[in-house]
């Protein structure tokens, strides 16, 4: 064998360790780097904690953020400046699943049985509308209510909000939810900025203020 036949044979085996699907024209390389650049840009495919690692803390503590609600019938134990209690994921979906990272989000939690849920929820389905892009509202029901009530009843009734059901009203009983409905705005560092009857005049204005003092929604706008 002599010289030339030894790098043909070197080159050759350099094309079978790189193996046959392999664009020998460095596309591929260029591919995977635009890959990881993707998948290192901020607020796409990220929970509200790994968004939030891509926001300076410091801009969440100096956020203006609405009075915390003082009312004496809140309706429930107060938790304004603090995280949940318990984590989402113990409810069903009823609509469809939306993603909710990087969004304010509203837990409403509300019954079938209850007239002011009722009378609160178009207003609800108007701001999600308007909202769209940087809101996600979780109507939870499950309070006496029996799933297949609530299915019949969200059929015969569409909104452009989320729904979910959660019979063991995992959050509603860690936050001592005791009259309903009551809304809960999240920022999307997971604090709860307020929280409230959504019928009280102090609820659009509390999250109108999130929504434009939200250091993660102000970066992606």
């Amino acid at each position: 064998m002599n010289f030339l036949t030894l790098i043909i044979a070197a080159v050759g085996m350099s094309f079978g360790l790189l193996g046959p699907d392999h664009d020998h024209s460095g596309h591929q390389g260029m591919d995977n780097a635009k890959e990881t650049m993707k998948e290192q840009t901020p607020h796409e495919g990220m929970n509200h904690a790994e968004s939030m690692l891509t926001i300076d803390k410091a801009l969440y503590a100096k956020a203006d953020w609405p009075a915390h609600n003082k009312a004496k019938k809140l309706g429930a134990k107060s938790f304004q400046g603090q995280p949940l209690p318990a984590a989402l994921g113990n409810e069903t979906w009823i609509s469809e699943q939306v993603d909710t990272e990087g969004k304010v989000i509203v837990l409403e939690f509300w019954a079938t049985w209850c007239p002011p849920c009722r009378k609160a929820s178009p207003m609800l389905s108007e701001l999600q509308q308007k909202h769209e892009k940087n809101l996600a509202i979780l109507a939870i029901s499950g309070m006496n209510d029996p799933e297949d009530e609530v299915r019949a009843y969200i059929k015969e009734h569409t909104v452009a909000y989320s729904n979910l059901y959660d019979a063991e009203q995992t959050i509603a009983s860690k936050m001592e939810v005791r009259s309903i409905p009551h809304s809960v705005i999240l920022s999307t560092d997971g604090v709860i900025r307020w929280q409230g009857n959504p019928l009280s005049p102090g609820f659009k204005s509390a999250l109108d203020q999130v929504l434009a003092s939200d250091p993660l929604i102000k970066a992606k706008d």
